[in-house]
């Protein structure tokens, strides 16, 4: 049970990890081309979609941090 949370973990984190370079390499500079007039209702379309992408992968990476707490793979310490 211990090594499945642990990959699950896992795959959260590597999923946001490729979120937020596509995020920063990718999005946030395409924010520079949509102009003073249109930037903040492009911004707020932009973190309500991406609400809908991170969202679950944060709750995933949340409750298995959380499980970790009673749940602890054997030759890893708690602390």
């Amino acid at each position: 049970m211990a090594i499945l949370l642990l990959i699950i973990q896992l795959i959260g984190t590597w999923f946001l990890v490729g979120l937020i370079w596509t995020i920063q390499v990718v999005h946030y500079p395409l924010f520079a081309g949509v102009g003073a007039d249109r930037f903040i209702d492009y911004q707020h379309a932009h973190a309500r979609l991406i609400t809908l992408v991170v969202g679950p992968l944060m709750l995933i990476e949340a409750a298995t941090a959380l499980l970790f707490l009673t749940i602890r793979p054997a030759g890893i310490p708690a602390w």
